[in-house]
């Protein structure tokens, strides 16, 4: 009698299905001594389910002492073209995107209102790739039901809706139509032909394993060779009711199944972070009974991972992710993404993220190094390094486009910038074309990336199959030491291949886009595989959710039962709503709750050692309910469970005892500061010591300076520095500075901010920049008022940023400094402005100020009375030293020109410090000098306003985080 329905074999619940379906295969199959699975055809469901099945039969087999012939092992989504032979080439899913949106721009807009109100223009084409790729996933998700858009209409409701299925249906057979013109073939509708033509057949028997989720297309093809099918069931003979004809779920059968749960194996954990405590410590107990290689952690949620992998590392467990590492997550993927930001954006910021890549500065260095050595600069310019000038030049000049002139300071600062571009414009070459077909494109970023990773002919994926004999193999590493060199060459070889293959896109298809669209469409298909390096024996696996019901490991411990990852649920869809989907018989929650509910019972079944870990809240603090998994129980068995999970504590971090046995604190060392042979201060350097001793260390022995390349807008210095710099070469002519008319002040003060904002920032700066010169703008006609009626009172500017010198003159006689017994501190400091006035013989020296601040208020401290600022004191103690000013120190006013952002506020403010002060200013000077000779540089209790060593000193965020974290005392522990 001939078979006319495919063989279903029950293995029961007494062991794991491969283990079973090993041992069956050898019943049906073997001998004594040989065992025959030539002809076979075994399938999975996943890739690492195929890898354990080899090693199981081969392992079987060495046991068993048997001469194996190896079968064909497919997975689940390889399997419908091994039953039937397409009549042509098949199109590349993104050679099927592209016709569909060729449909699309073909099709009259009004008609297109039926998908979506608002239609975008032809260009650009992005929006129309991202639908034509929408309506691409779901012509794909019907047809692996065996569906079509026409056959959904009649489930439908409304007209409106019935419109839209009826479009969607015209728009399929113009697809299939813009496919047959390329020469390429629907997958779908090859499927289907071979379906209704009789087109599917096999020569091998087909064992398929674990096929609780077959999709409805692929059990009508295997229907057509059902007498060639043996669908292997992990469940016992009693239970056949829960499973159909093909070995899937019913959905209806496990909707009612109670799960055989133990209170113990449930456990309750807080957020992403305890969860993974509470995963170690279940993973320590563990490696008491079993070995690395019988361990495996599930984890529900891939933000789990990094979580789960680094709370073993610190436990010093090697982890293998079976999930992979996205190719954005892996160095040449990371390249690639900093590639695209450059070239869409094409500015000085994008081009500084990419640089810092290490592979890209790397290959730039070794360039830029061997051209500075032939440019003939100064030393000291040449050894100051590429990427130094480079932040420097980001964070004072706040530059824009790269086609923009670099500005004439930046140029004579940081001599490597036109090297630099130059080198990246040339190798960004093929990158910068006019729009051109994806394939092009394919070839241009080929050029590039071989730049920096030039292919390696010694390795390649395909060198990592199984030789050949079970079947083509997935992506794969072979194993090595250095899992890091082994990723990035895994992710090199990867793109070189697709990108290789993406050059034979069908001409017919293939649409000219431009080069940042072409390199997101690109990235997008690069992305799509996972990165996955071989395990080995001593490491735990690190298993995604669908992996568990096939995983033969002795222990496990799964992180994240909860909803919605388990069951995963179909979220809302715009065109197949869950009602819809149960209305086609298609896949939606029901059925998922069905596949997962028999996963979690086999994983019951056939482990001896079982823990799942239930969650409160995720990665990103949300709530995360229980999965309704748990809800298949018995009243009483629920209730037991919900109320152990609500009330069960928090399962606290082990830490490691100190030596002594007691309880340790987490703490980070602070540098100490080490002896300075300090022989000169300016005087912004004694503000910095009586701020913090230490952090006056770090900056002004070690040199330790904050470099921002990240700000888009001008610090408060440099907004500073833009007005002074206005006011210093105003001050600087001799004639200007003479003007007394405030309209003629204005302009040329406007004038020289212009000039010195052109100098310092380009013809076309930053928008924040500009807006910012404008702000400068609008002080400055304050200022040039301010200025006429200094002038009209008969004062006029007598040196404009006058410096001292600390050095000693050429007639022998000290320079500025101050003399404390037989040692003397050199000073050096600028004024910014000097006055005079030559009826009364008054002098003024006075400092630009961009804030309204009087100077009592900055330099004495309204509470204590103690000096927090010395600046003025200072000039005081150095006006001696000017050369040109001949009056007593104490007859010279000192004070600020405020340039503030309020009009009333702007204006000179003299100092009204009394001789006393003054004293007490000089004697702290002087003990200044005295505690910074004997290298006093401890840290300041006080905190320090606008820190610049927050990190190094452990303050602010880092320091309230520690102390959150601190654990109480021995003596708190013992109350």
């Amino acid at each position: 009698m001939t078979q006319t329905t495919l063989q279903r074999i029950f293995l029961g619940w007494d062991q794991p299905l491969l283990q079973a379906s090993v041992n069956y295969l050898h019943k049906r199959y073997g001998s004594s001594k040989s065992w025959d699975l030539s002809a076979t055809t075994l399938v999975v469901p996943t890739s690492r389910s195929r890898r354990q099945l080899i090693a199981l039969l081969k392992q079987h087999a060495a046991t068993e002492q048997l001469d194996l012939q190896p079968p064909r092992i497919l997975t689940v989504g390889t399997l419908p073209e091994q039953l039937y032979q397409p009549a042509g080439e098949l199109a590349l899913e993104l050679e099927q995107t592209l016709a569909w949106t060729q449909v699309l721009l073909a099709t009259d807009p009004q008609r297109l209102k039926a998908l979506l109100p608002t239609i975008p223009p032809h260009d650009p084409i992005a929006p129309w790739v991202e639908l034509a790729a929408s309506l691409r996933r779901l012509h794909d998700t019907l047809a692996a039901d065996n569906l079509r858009f026409a056959d959904v209409i009649a489930f439908i409701e409304t007209a409106a809706e019935k419109d839209r299925w009826q479009l969607l249906d015209e728009l399929l057979d113009a697809y299939r139509g813009q496919l047959k013109a390329a020469g390429r073939l629907d997958p779908a509708a090859a499927r289907q032909t071979a379906i209704e033509t009789g087109g599917c057949g096999t020569d091998r028997q087909i064992i398929l394993i674990g096929a609780a989720d077959l999709s409805g297309v692929l059990c009508k093809m295997l229907d057509t060779v059902a007498s060639k099918v043996t669908s292997l069931v992990g469940a016992a003979e009693s239970d056949q009711v829960l499973f159909d004809r093909y070995g899937r779920v019913e959905p209806q059968e496990w909707a009612m199944r109670d799960l055989p749960w133990r209170d113990e194996q449930l456990l309750q954990a807080d957020d992403a972070s305890d969860q993974s405590a509470v995963m170690a410590n279940q993973v320590l107990k563990l490696q008491q009974t079993f070995r690395p290689d019988q361990i495996t952690v599930g984890v529900t949620d891939d933000s789990l991972v990094t979580f789960v992998e680094t709370e073993l590392e610190q436990c010093n467990l090697a982890t293998h992710r079976e999930q992979g590492w996205p190719l954005s997550q892996t160095a040449p993927g990371r390249f690639l993404r900093l590639l695209s930001m450059l070239r869409t954006r094409m500015d000085w910021n994008s081009l500084a993220a990419l640089v810092r890549h290490s592979d890209v500065y790397d290959w730039l260095d070794r360039q830029l190094s061997a051209e500075n050595e032939e440019s003939g600069l100064p030393k000291t310019r040449r050894d100051l390094p590429w990427l130094t000038q480079l932040d420097h030049f980001l964070g004072n000049h706040y530059p824009t486009k790269l086609d923009v002139a670099i500005p004439a300071v930046a140029l004579d600062d940081y001599p490597v910038l036109p090297a630099l571009l130059q080198r990246v414009t040339d190798w960004l070459a093929p990158l910068l074309a006019p729009p051109k077909s994806l394939a092009k494109w394919s070839q241009s970023l080929l050029r590039v990336i071989d730049a920096i990773y030039p292919p390696v002919e010694e390795f390649s994926e395909s060198d990592t199959s199984d030789s050949g004999e079970f079947g083509a193999d997935e992506t794969d590493a072979v194993p090595g030491e250095d899992i890091g060199v082994q990723r990035t060459q895994f992710a090199i070889d990867r793109m070189h291949v697709m990108l290789e293959r993406l050059e034979t896109l069908s001409d017919v298809l293939d649409v000219p886009v431009p080069a940042a669209v072409a390199m997101e469409m690109l990235l997008g298909r690069l992305a799509e595989a996972p990165i996955v390096l071989a395990s080995s024996p001593e490491k735990i696996e690190i298993l995604g959710w669908l992996e568990l019901a096939l995983d033969d490991s002795e222990g496990l411990v799964v992180v994240g039962l909860n909803h919605p990852y388990v069951p995963e649920s179909i979220t809302a869809d715009p065109f197949l709503p869950g009602s819809l989907r149960s209305r086609l018989n298609m896949a939606d929650n029901e059925r998922r709750f069905a596949r997962d509910a028999y996963a979690l019972h086999s994983i019951l079944s056939t482990r001896p050692d079982t823990r799942f870990i239930v969650g409160r809240r995720g990665p990103d603090g949300s709530p995360t309910p229980p999965s309704r998994l748990l809800s298949a129980a018995s009243g009483a068995d629920l209730a037991r469970r919900i109320m152990q999970l609500l009330s069960a504590a928090d399962s606290p971090r082990v830490m490691p005892p100190s030596s002594s046995g007691e309880i340790s604190k987490t703490s980070l060392p602070i540098p100490v500061a080490g002896k300075a042979d300090i022989k000169v201060m300016s005087v912004t350097a004694f503000s910095a010591y009586l701020a913090c001793p230490f952090r006056f260390y770090l900056r002004h022995v070690l040199g330790l300076r904050p470099q921002d390349d990240q700000s888009r807008e001008l610090q408060a210095n440099q907004f500073g520095d833009l007005v002074h710099g206005a006011l210093e070469d105003f001050g600087d002519n001799e004639d200007h500075r003479q003007a007394t008319k405030a309209s003629e002040i204005e302009e040329l003060l406007l004038q020289y901010l212009y000039a010195y904002a052109k100098k310092r920032f380009g013809e076309d700066p930053a928008a924040a920049v500009q807006v910012q010169i404008h702000q400068a703008e609008r002080r400055l006609k304050v200022v040039a008022s301010r200025q006429a009626e200094r002038r009209a009172e008969g004062w006029e500017i007598r040196y404009a940023e006058a410096s001292v010198d600390p050095k000693p003159a050429a007639d022998g006689s000290p320079g500025a400094g101050i003399q404390i017994g037989d040692r003397r501190m050199g000073l050096k400091g600028r004024f910014d402005r000097i006055d005079y006035h030559p009826q009364t013989g008054q002098w003024a020296i006075l400092d630009y100020k961009t804030h309204g601040h009087l100077p009592r208020k900055k330099h004495i401290d309204s509470t204590s009375g103690e000096w927090v600022d010395l600046q003025l004191p200072l000039y005081r103690l150095m006006t001696e030293y000017i050369e040109g000013v001949d009056a007593p120190a104490d007859q010279i006013q000192l004070g600020y020109f405020n340039i503030a952002d309020q009009a009333d506020a702007t204006g000179i403010h003299l100092a009204d410090f009394t001789e006393t002060e003054f004293e007490a200013a000089e004697k702290l000077v002087k003990s200044c000098i005295e505690r910074i000779w004997d290298n006093d540089f401890a840290p300041s209790p006080d905190p320090v306003p606008f820190d610049d060593y927050a990190m190094i000193c452990q303050t602010g965020l880092a320091a309230t985080l520690l102390d959150s974290f601190s654990l109480p005392s021995v003596e708190e522990v013992s109350q």
